[in-house]
């Protein structure tokens, strides 16, 4: 039997913070959708301008309850996992954690959105 993958969630400002969790290990998920293999140890909470103190409370609440422990310290959030998922709904943070989370040797999946701008050069058809 193989071991599951510990993962550790950076960001609790998405959806997608509860949401991956839900299906990786909630009891009451349908078990037809779950995804084997994987499973959230632990995840990184902070403001941001996507989701105030009071939402991060909710959603820490329903992570701890799935037995995820939640921290403000991404040492700590980190130190126990074999991949990272880099959920944060604010762009501008996504640069910021992963020049820290890169050099762990860690996997890493980094969600949308992946930039807060990017400049694409105008199409000009060939002549």
């Amino acid at each position: 039997m193989s071991k599951d993958v510990n993962v550790a969630i950076i960001g609790l400002d998405t959806s997608h913070s509860v949401e991956f969790p839900r299906r990786m290990q909630a009891p009451d998920y349908d078990p037809a959708f779950k995804v084997p293999g994987l499973r959230a140890v632990s995840c990184l909470r902070f403001e941001t301008p996507f989701q105030d103190k009071k939402g991060l409370d909710a959603r820490q609440l329903q992570l701890e309850a799935w037995g995820i422990k939640v921290t403000e310290r991404l040492n700590e959030a980190v130190a126990d996992c074999d991949a990272i998922m880099l959920e944060i709904n604010d762009p501008a943070h996504h640069l910021e954690y992963f020049k820290q989370i890169a050099t762990l040797g860690k996997r890493v999946f980094i969600d949308k959105p992946l930039a807060d701008n990017i400049v694409i050069p105008p199409f000009r058809p060939k002549a």
